[in-house]
């Protein structure tokens, strides 16, 4: 078992259509190979109230498959209604940038070595909450539209990690431009197993 982490942008609002995630790919410099390898978690229902179901499915039903995509987009084709469906950004240049920049930001002390450098975007009804924070699973919010910035590794301080990690230029910067495609978004950092 191994702990890690992420810092979410995340909206209730569904997205407008794919010309939006377009837009978000395009402002994370994504640029996908003709044969792009995503790995998409199936569908399902990720709302806070489902997690008790999907813990006790376990290893007894399959959540994620590899699938070979021309692009991102075709992401949205595995979203049933009512259900999620999560990708993970590869081949993507913008994630050694997260990660030297979070690098030089945060003082090691306090993020131990905790630093993102993967982009997932996770589309459909999904709730983003802490279970390990918060013994009684903190809810941060409802979202329809997520970008997660995630990577291995746990912070010696939590708190003063969050505090400076949204004072930090570059992801101040990635929200604003993310904002300026989809509208306002909340956002939060959390640790899990």
């Amino acid at each position: 078992m191994s702990i890690g982490g992420v810092i979410d942008f995340f909206m209730a609002e569904s997205l407008k259509g794919s010309e939006q995630l377009q837009a978000v790919l395009d402002c994370l410099q994504h640029t996908p190979s003709p044969s792009t390898t995503l790995h998409i978690e199936k569908s399902k229902d990720m709302r806070m109230e489902a997690v008790p179901d999907l813990l006790r499915a376990g290893l007894e039903e399959p959540h994620s498959e590899i699938v070979r995509v021309e692009s991102p987009l075709q992401a949205m084709n595995y979203q049933s209604p009512g259900k999620t469906v999560t990708f993970f950004l590869n081949n993507l240049d913008y994630g050694e940038v997260l990660k030297d920049e979070l690098a030089r930001a945060v003082p090691e002390s306090i993020r131990d070595y905790f630093v993102p450098y993967e982009f997932m975007i996770c589309i459909g009804p999904h709730d983003i909450f802490d279970t390990i924070e918060h013994e009684d699973w903190h809810l941060f919010g409802h979202s329809n539209f997520t970008v997660l910035l995630g990577g291995d590794g746990c912070p010696h301080d939590w708190q003063r990690y969050r505090e400076i990690v949204f004072e930090v230029p570059f992801i101040k910067q990635l929200q604003a431009n993310i904002e300026a495609i989809v509208g306002p978004l909340q956002r939060c950092a959390y640790w899990n197993f």
